[in-house]
C-alpha cells in the first residue's frame, strides 16, 4: 500500500508544470523506494521471485489511475452541465448525492 501511495505521489511524468529538477528528484525517490521494496522482499520476506506480487501492485496502480481519470471526467461534466445537487436525508437507503439527469 505504501508503495502504491509513493508511486502516486512521485509520478510527475504527466505534470508539465513541474520543473525538470523536481522531476529528476521524483524519479530518484521512486528508484530509492523501489530499491527498498526489493530489499524488503528479498532480505526480510526471503522471497527471491516476487514478480507476481509486483505485477499485482502495478495492476492496482493502473486501475487506481483509471478511476482517478474517470472521476476527473465526471467532475468536468458536472461543472460544465451544472448537474450536481446535494440534499440531506435521514433515509440511509438514499445516497446523499443526487445527479439531476
Amino acid at each position: 500500500m505504501v508503495y502504491l501511495l509513493a508511486i502516486a505521489l512521485f509520478n510527475t511524468r504527466a505534470n508539465e508544470r513541474i520543473s525538470k529538477n523536481t522531476k529528476l528528484m521524483s524519479e530518484k525517490m521512486l528508484e530509492e523506494i523501489s530499491d527498498e521494496l526489493h530489499n524488503y522482499y528479498v532480505n526480510e520476506m526471503r522471497i527471491e521471485n516476487y514478480a507476481s506480487r509486483l505485477a499485482k501492485i502495478v495492476k492496482l496502480e493502473m486501475e487506481s489511475t483509471d478511476v482517478r481519470r474517470q472521476f476527473k471526467d465526471v467532475r468536468k461534466m458536472i461543472e460544465v452541465f451544472d448537474i450536481f445537487s446535494v440534499f440531506s436525508t435521514t433515509d440511509s437507503s438514499v445516497s446523499p448525492f443526487c445527479f439531476d439527469l
